[in-house]
């Protein structure tokens, strides 16, 4: 009885620790690839956080490694003119676009490596499309793809997921590429501010001096009229529904999970002086706690790809973990990943909560 309880809670707690161990090993391994790449690299070490590995200057920008919760690794360049606001450049997830409800609009550029090959998001869709057209920045960007698929761009930031296992040939291409498009950004958006500075002036001086009216009364700002403060009615809408999603998971994936390990716990506590708990045996209830811990993975698993979808753009809240995506044909393998991102959404960068 007792050795059956002991291995029973032996094997839950081997699969459902799994996922962590694997994770902790990898972040390992990569922390101390990246920490035996620094001199070569000519990167200092990075202090005051575990997260970030490396924080340094490469070809004149600013570039810091951080370590992912999944152990891969991550090259940031921030930039230093911003790009068009509420740029978002990520991978094209295949299939993503065609799925019902999906409320996400995709800027189509008109070339199409770029638009079969990332989903680009942005307010000024004139500025991005004119942006991401100039040679320089097409072929800068498409070097970096081929050395980091995931690559993300905002209108802040560079970065470059890394799988792994971390190689010194992988890396310097990665740093390589990514400074090359840092720069074809900058240069770029500067030359374009300047011409539209420029155009603004030369209009200003065509346009005919005339006196000044009398000041009128303005409207009410949007802010004045919803009061202020007042979250957007689509946001809070956003949010509503994907709290109700979150329920669902919490009552069949996250509650049951636990209330089964705290029951297998109990039992094997009890198992030392006890053979039966409020009239049953402990077997049945170590039994009952094992199935309740097999159901909440269950539900776990199928409600987060099934129910726990973004409700702007209609994809799973998953954070993508490179180094486990593929496990399937194609490019549309299953992702394993246990980690979710209920507060931002990690594909439309909508906050849920």
């Amino acid at each position: 009885m007792n050795a059956l309880l002991l291995a029973g809670l032996v094997a839950v707690g081997a699969v459902t620790s799994l996922p962590w161990a694997l994770r902790w090993v990898r972040r390992r391994r990569t922390k101390s690839a990246w920490l035996e790449l620094s001199p070569k690299l000519e990167l200092p070490l990075a202090g005051g956080s575990n997260e970030r590995l490396l924080s340094g200057r490469y070809r004149g920008h600013p570039v810091e490694v951080r370590l992912t919760p999944h152990g891969t690794s991550q090259v940031r360049v921030p930039l230093k003119t911003p790009l068009p606001a509420g740029l978002h450049l990520s991978r094209q997830v295949p299939g993503a676009m065609r799925r019902p409800g999906r409320a996400v609009r995709d800027i189509q550029v008109g070339d199409p490596a770029l638009d079969e090959g990332f989903l680009i998001q942005g307010k000024n869709p004139a500025a991005v499309i004119r942006l991401l057209r100039e040679p320089g920045v097409r072929e800068a960007l498409l070097a970096l793809q081929a050395d980091s698929p995931w690559v993300l761009i905002t209108e802040n930031e560079v970065m470059a997921p890394l799988a792994s296992p971390v190689r010194e040939e992988t890396c310097r291409r990665a740093l390589r590429s990514t400074a090359l498009l840092t720069s074809a950004l900058e240069e770029t958006t500067a030359r374009h501010q300047l011409l539209a500075a420029t155009a603004r002036d030369q209009a200003r001086r065509e346009l005919p001096a005339v006196p000044s009216p009398r000041p009128a009364e303005t409207a009410p700002s949007r802010d004045e009229v919803l009061g202020q403060g007042s979250e957007d009615p689509a946001l809070a809408l956003i949010r509503d529904e994907f709290a109700r999603r979150m329920r669902i998971h919490n009552w069949f994936g996250t509650y049951p999970t636990v209330a089964g390990f705290v029951l297998l716990c109990l039992c094997a506590v009890m198992s030392t002086g006890s053979e039966t708990l409020l009239g049953q045996p402990l077997l049945y209830w170590a039994l009952a706690g094992g199935g309740l811990v097999v159901a909440g993975l269950l539900g776990h698993h199928v409600i987060s790809r099934k129910i726990l979808l973004c409700p702007a753009c209609g994809l799973d809240v998953i954070e993508p973990d490179p180094e486990l995506q593929q496990f399937g044909k194609g490019e549309e393998g299953i992702t394993i990943s246990l980690t979710l991102s209920t507060d931002i959404c990690p594909n439309c960068r909508t906050v849920l909560s």
